[in-house]
């Protein structure tokens, strides 16, 4: 196509010079790409008097142009050798194309697309100053007649001028990435140095901490200075028991609350939270809800971290886990990644505390084991004397005043305690062999009770303590008999310890509301100081009784919960002491 060059008019040329002018001076201020070729775009269509523009630029691979902006029409991208835009790219050559539906390099599915009609194009393309071809600026329709060649040189001029802008804004775009990912990669290595340090605070934890309170109390240190962390809740299932442990910040202080089972079940029964009803909800991984309103926490959890123990040789896993709570509204929660790590550290740490309980736990059921198999011996001639005794003392009609009925009736308690003796003590010594036995029975309730009862009474007379019994339940208990009356006696003679004469203690069976079997031990002495309260049940614990060996409430303990039940001191009587087993019926 022939054209034909004008000589432009001097008001015109002067307009348009300025407006390149203008245009050069913003170009070297817009850094970012969009604006700049929204600019651009905008300024070209006010110098020519076109309808439309639309810049279109070399992709990265050099096989395709994509257009950010066409005034009019959206986004586009097609093969470089497409259309006119493709031609004035890969020839190099500009173009005034005054009938575009004529032309077969047109391009016509933009305008059916858009409903907008193209009668005129000038599209030129787009050098660098090393003379490198980056795309194409294209202006359709102008307004007031057609695109001359004075339209081409101008527009020529100002797409070389725009060439050098979007080169230098693709720089400072590419630059500013650059920056922008090295900011990052700084940010991730110091949260991976940060990542790194706080593994190595837990490890140092580890092995200078003596106990898993102190642990806990350590990691909850570490948690607070590197997460911020407020409140550290962890809890071991193991088998029929749980221990949880809450530690919390208070002030500049650190606090902390250790609970077992009855101890929630008390909170849970207190504060209506009704699906928290058994060690089962524990082992199978308490919702952060319940625990929020069992232990009346506020703010939003760090992290969530369970782990399963396998302690001894006895193959029975135990179920952890360890919740890290932050008061604030909003928190940023710890790593997935550092998950893993954490829970592998905390379950090597209690695993390894747990292993030194038992051994610690084995030396001292040792050393019982070495006494007692001293002392049965010794225990078995006056055992077999009296037992003699009392035979020949119920073979008689009277003595001394008593009739045959009573004198009976006194022998019979002398036989079935010393034979529960004889039992007791060959107990002892397959505790000390390391051998457990359990005979479990069907058992009258009143029936059972009554016996420990009558034997108790004898002695607690004596002493001058009232005694009386109230057995409302009539079914029967599935239990060890000989073990159970053990567990009961303790309770009764450490009743029978703290009073002086005129005291009262009391014996009472019933059925509770959730269907197991209360029997409930209370007395009018001076009750359970509250520092001895946390440790009553404690191995080895003992206050306030000369002849006292710290094993009663123990042995109590463990017998009731190798029976599936519970025992507990009720905090909630006024006067004197009260403790209660429950088992099932």
């Amino acid at each position: 196509m022939s054209l034909k060059k004008e000589k432009p008019k001097t008001e015109e040329y002067e307009r348009k010079f300025q407006f390149l002018l203008e245009s050069a001076k913003a170009m070297a201020e817009i850094r970012d790409l969009d604006r700049l070729l929204d600019f651009l775009a905008k300024q070209s269509i006010k110098a020519i008097r076109a309808d439309r523009c639309s810049i279109f630029l070399l992709d990265t691979d050099g096989k395709s142009l994509w257009s950010k902006v066409a005034l009019g029409v959206q986004m586009i991208k097609f093969p470089k050798d497409t259309g006119i835009a493709g031609y004035t790219v890969t020839t190099g050559n500009a173009i005034i194309m005054d009938d575009p539906y004529s032309d077969i390099r047109f391009n016509r599915d933009i305008d059916k697309q858009t409903g907008y009609l193209t009668q005129s194009i000038l599209s030129v393309p787009m050098f660098t100053s090393d003379e490198r071809i980056i795309g194409s600026f294209e202006l359709i329709n102008k307004k007031d007649g057609k695109f001359t060649e004075q339209d081409l040189d101008y527009l020529q001029a100002f797409a070389n001028q725009a060439a050098l802008a979007i080169e230098m804004s693709l720089l400072y775009g590419q630059q500013k990435r650059i920056i922008e990912d090295l900011k990052n990669t700084q940010k991730r290595l110091e949260l991976k140095i940060q990542d790194i340090e706080f593994v190595y605070r837990l490890e140092q934890a580890s092995s200078q901490a003596m106990s898993i309170d102190d642990y806990l109390g350590k990691c909850f240190d570490i948690f607070h200075k590197f997460f911020n962390g407020q409140d550290l809740v962890f809890y071991l299932v193991e088998n029929r028991d749980l221990a949880l442990y809450h530690v919390f910040a208070e002030g500049e202080k650190i606090g902390q609350k250790t609970y077992n089972l009855h101890d929630l079940l008390q909170l849970t029964k207190a504060r209506r939270q009704g699906n928290i009803k058994s060690i089962k909800n524990f082992a199978n991984g308490l919702s952060f809800k319940e625990l929020q309103a069992l232990l009346k926490l506020k703010g939003e959890r760090l992290a969530n971290i369970t782990f399963n123990l396998e302690i001894g040789k006895s193959g029975q896993t135990s179920f952890g886990c360890l919740e890290v709570i932050s008061r604030e509204r909003t928190v940023t929660p710890i790593e997935a990644s550092l998950h893993e790590i954490i829970s592998q550290q905390i379950s090597s740490s209690v695993h390894q505390y747990k292993l030194l309980e038992e051994r610690e736990r084995a030396n001292k059921f040792a050393e019982i084991g070495r006494l007692a198999a001293a002392i049965v011996h010794d225990f078995r001639s006056p055992f077999n004397t009296i037992t003699i005794l009392a035979s020949r003392m119920a073979s008689k009609s009277n003595q001394e005043g008593l009739s045959k009925e009573e004198l009976a009736r006194s022998c019979s308690v002398i036989e079935r305690q010393t034979d529960r003796c004889s039992q007791m003590a060959e107990e002892l010594l397959s505790f000390a062999r390391g051998e457990k036995v359990h005979n479990l029975q069907d058992v009258q309730a009143k029936e059972f009770l009554q016996e420990a009862f009558d034997a108790f009474k004898v002695k607690a007379e004596a002493s001058q303590i009232q005694c009386e019994m109230r057995v409302d339940y009539h079914g029967t208990l599935l239990i060890d008999r000989e073990k159970m009356t053990r567990a009961l006696l303790n309770l009764l003679n450490n009743a029978l310890d703290a009073l002086e004469s005129g005291g009262k203690i009391s014996l009472s069976c019933g059925l509770r509301d959730d269907g197991r079997v209360e029997l409930r031990v209370s007395d009018t002495g001076p009750g359970v100081p509250i520092g001895l309260r946390d440790t009553l049940f404690d191995f080895l614990v003992t206050e306030g009784k000369e002849q006292g060996t710290g094993l009663g409430l123990y042995i109590a303990k463990n017998i009731v919960e190798a029976h599936g039940g519970v025992i507990y001191l009720d905090d909630q009587v006024n006067q004197g002491a009260s403790f209660v087993i429950c088992l099932s019926a």
